[in-house]
Formats: structure tokens, C-alpha cells, sequence
């Protein structure tokens, strides 16, 4: 595990999480030479197949949706 202290972290911030991310190694910024934090890549979950229809009769549709009237919804 690389390790950097904050000062450093601070001004390269942008290049260090770049090498975080393309290598996979976790960082770990220090302060003073104690651990503050650690700095690890997401690790993402596999994408799920899309299922069309899912929600299909969830949803109830009243009334014209393109050409809606908003005459009675004002009062003058």
C-alpha cells in the first residue's frame, strides 16, 4: 500500500486517485506520520440484465399526458 502524507495528497490530489483507480492499490494518507485515511477503488457490481416490462401495471395513466389542460388548476 502506497503511502502519502496530506500536504502531498493535497496538491496532487487528481493524479493520486487516478492511480488509485487504474491500479487498484488502496493509499493511505497520513498526518504527521499517523494513518488519517484510507483510499481505496470502487469496486463496482456487475451489471444486471435489463428486464423490460418490469413495472409494467405499477403505473396508471388519466387523462391526455401530451396535451395537458392547466385551465382549472388557477384561480383568478
Amino acid at each position: 500500500m502506497k503511502t502519502v502524507a496530506i500536504t502531498e495528497f493535497k496538491t496532487k490530489c487528481n493524479s493520486l486517485l487516478r492511480q488509485v483507480q487504474s491500479s487498484g492499490e488502496p493509499l493511505l494518507v497520513t498526518r504527521r506520520g499517523q494513518p488519517m485515511v484510507r483510499i481505496e477503488p470502487l469496486r463496482r457490481a456487475p451489471r444486471q440484465k435489463r428486464r423490460l416490462g418490469l413495472l409494467k401495471g405499477w403505473l396508471e395513466f388519466h387523462g391526455d399526458l401530451v396535451e395537458a389542460s392547466s385551465t382549472g388548476d388557477w384561480e383568478m
